[in-house]
């Protein structure tokens, strides 16, 4: 009965562990945003650029930095004396 219980407890351990790793494994790119990686041993890697959707990753070396790609509107101001130059 005991040794039941404890191979039904480690295996409980080893698929709830496993499903830890892969969620932890996935990232998402927002929609308006790129993502490059940044990994532990090698650095940023400048020429695989991810974009939006679900992507994978190696769970502890590889981490995402997300920034904003989406033009923001600006407003020039202009000494001319009409406002079709």
């Amino acid at each position: 009965m005991a040794s039941q219980l404890l191979n039904s407890g480690l295996l409980l351990g080893i698929v709830g562990g496993g499903a830890l790793i892969l969620y932890n494994s996935l990232f998402t790119v927002e929609a308006g945003h790129r993502a490059i990686m940044y990994n532990k041993i090698s650095g940023i890697n400048n020429e695989k650029f991810y974009s939006e959707g679900t992507h994978f990753k190696l769970f502890y070396f590889d981490r995402p930095i997300r920034y904003d790609v989406r033009t923001k509107p600006r407003v020039l101001t202009s000494l001319t004396g009409t406002k079709d130059l």
